[in-house]
């Protein structure tokens, strides 16, 4: 899958990257993505201003905000459900 990211604070613009689609967990989501932003969040972690609150690993992946699809949910996920779509809608 693709991902914006970023491998250091105040990196000028994030590089799109390929990385592994992620293994759920009991209590994730997995969700593919069909649009996604970066927003005034994403820049100032993206520009460190948030690093004395939240503690990230680089590389970091931005783009909190997004809409999708669930393709996958752990078993103990009870409020959200797969939804069965023709491709071709």
């Amino acid at each position: 899958m693709k991902a914006a990211q970023i491998t250091h604070y105040k990196q000028e613009m994030p590089v799109i990257t390929d990385v592994e689609i992620p293994t759920i967990k009991s209590t994730d989501v997995l969700v593919k993505i069909v649009a996604a932003s970066i927003n005034p969040i994403d820049l100032k972690t993206k520009d460190g201003g948030l690093k004395m609150l939240l503690k990230y690993k680089m590389p970091l992946t931005l783009g909190s905000d997004f809409s999708g699809i669930i393709v996958q949910i752990g078993s103990e996920v009870t409020d959200h459900k797969l939804e069965m779509q023709c491709m071709d809608e």
